[in-house]
């Protein structure tokens, strides 16, 4: 009843670009055709927390799946829709089966694509690897994601409505990707090997203090691994992104920027996620 049929009409109205293209996406609300019928659809997730949505206004039936397992895919409502709507739902047939074309990438075209890439206005970091002969992403903090090749240079999330696309520069190498997702890109720049020596990490060592947060975390070294620490939380290994920067194994770490004063020495860091971004800490001096 809030909003009326006009609010609801305007959640579920695909927009359309400049170029003519329609998106999959309303005023909130994912909408597509699903095996023949008009579905609504829209997921969510924090921290452990998993959920889907989807809705077939054409039967007034729908699914919702709920999980507090990180690694559970949104994907799994889909199955569960061909399973109880089958009678309702277009099924594949032969021809179809025929005509299907499946692009395929060899190791050695997939290993062009791994490596670091970062979100430079998201603060997102996103390792691509080459595993068991495909390629899958690795968000920081974030379960991993298998992907699946679409056409050349480009690649689909499993799981995810999302898909991928390498770019080349003049020599060949693959510096840049564009991440697709519910009508929008999202532009990441490769980011170049660093891997500093054990000793090199005691610089980022000592207890950090952020005001506008109130609270603590207390960075070490633990078998060649920077690690971050707050009381109430398990420690979280920091992985080298570049020079003085570097990505949690959770969420909301991001990306650990550390900046050093005149003499060199460090002291603070910012992080920043999808969701915020350049929070400060400050190094903290006893008697401050």
């Amino acid at each position: 009843q809030v909003g009326g049929k006009d609010g609801i009409e305007k959640l579920v109205t695909p927009d359309i670009l400049k170029n003519g293209d329609t998106l999959d996406y309303g005023l909130g609300i994912g909408v597509r055709n699903y095996k023949g019928l008009k579905q609504y659809a829209h997921g969510g997730a924090d921290i452990a927390h998993r959920a889907m949505l989807l809705y077939f206004p054409e039967i007034q039936s729908g699914v919702i799946t709920l999980s507090n397992n990180a690694s559970f895919s949104g994907a799994t409502a889909g199955k569960i829709a061909d399973l109880y709507f089958s009678e309702s739902l277009e099924t594949e047939t032969a021809d179809d089966t025929k005509t299907a074309s499946v692009f395929t990438m060899d190791a050695e075209t997939l290993e062009q694509y791994t490596g670091k890439f970062r979100a430079n206005n998201l603060g997102l970091i996103i390792e691509f690897k080459l595993e068991d002969g495909a390629l899958t992403a690795y968000p920081a903090g974030q379960s991993s994601l298998g992907l699946e090749p679409l056409a050349p240079d480009s690649l689909a999330y499993q799981g995810v409505d999302a898909s991928i696309a390498f770019k080349a520069d003049t020599s060949g190498e693959y510096i840049r990707a564009i991440h697709y997702q519910g009508g929008n890109e999202m532009i990441l720049d490769r980011l170049p090997d660093y891997q500093p020596a054990a000793e090199a990490l005691q610089a980022f060592t000592g207890r950090y203090f952020s005001e506008e947060l109130e609270t603590f975390y207390e960075i070490s070294v633990k078998d060649s691994i920077l690690i971050a620490s707050h009381r109430n939380m398990e420690p979280i290994e920091l992985s080298a992104v570049e020079e003085d920067t570097f990505s949690g194994d959770v969420f909301f770490m991001g990306e650990v920027a550390f900046m050093r004063g005149p003499d060199g020495a460090v002291i603070s860091f910012t992080v920043s996620n999808g969701r915020t971004k350049g929070v400060q800490f400050d190094r903290f001096k006893a008697g401050k």
